[in-house]
């Protein structure tokens, strides 16, 4: 989900992985577990 670099998380389940560049943020949200 591309968000503001300084909003707050969205409500719910947190993030696995977050992004951060200048002026933009990228939370990544899986759909489910990868198998290894």
């Amino acid at each position: 989900v591309k968000r503001p670099r300084k909003a707050p998380i969205i409500d719910g389940p947190k993030p696995s992985h977050s992004l951060e560049g200048k002026s933009s943020r990228y939370d990544i949200y899986p759909k489910k577990a990868l198998k290894a």
